[in-house]
């Protein structure tokens, strides 16, 4: 390994983390695809963790608090997209911990009403069918979503 690259490197991983948080995986598909070898990188993104300048808990906490706060998601939704970020499941569950099943079906109940004034023009059954499709797509539970059509006007 080359002492100049991995210099290199390193100030390049800090340059990234300096920009947003990421995760590990992402950070070493970074570091990779910028060219660094790959015992170089896995030597930094161990260094960053042990530094916790890398935490793929933290990153995962706060990706669903900001999920919720901005676009809010179903869990299933979230457990997707952390995982395809390259967050194991045990840190993933710790960061779903917070979103109970009340405080998801009232999200979703909260954005079905704001999807139906959209959809006021549509008759009832297609106006629960566009509804039940959008929360399912934002990975609301099939029965929440289908529990929060059936009471919709």
């Amino acid at each position: 390994m080359n002492p100049g690259q991995n210099r290199e490197a390193w100030d390049y991983a800090l340059k990234l983390l300096a920009i947003r948080k990421r995760t590990s995986r992402q950070l070493q598909r970074r570091l990779i695809d910028k060219g660094f070898e790959t015992a170089a990188v896995a030597q930094i993104v161990k260094s960053l963790t042990e530094k916790k300048l890398l935490d793929d808990a933290d990153y995962a906490q706060s990706f669903v608090q900001e999920k919720q706060a901005v676009r809010p998601l179903g869990k299933r939704r979230l457990a997707y997209e952390l995982k395809a970020k390259g967050i194991p499941g045990s840190v993933i569950d710790s960061a779903l911990e917070g979103v109970t099943e009340e405080t998801e079906r009232e999200t979703a109940r909260n954005l079905a009403l704001a999807r139906a004034a959209a959809f006021e023009d549509l008759s009832l059954e297609k106006k629960k069918k566009k509804i039940y499709d959008f929360l399912v797509r934002r990975g609301f539970a099939f029965d929440t979503a289908r529990e929060i059509i059936e009471k919709l006007r």
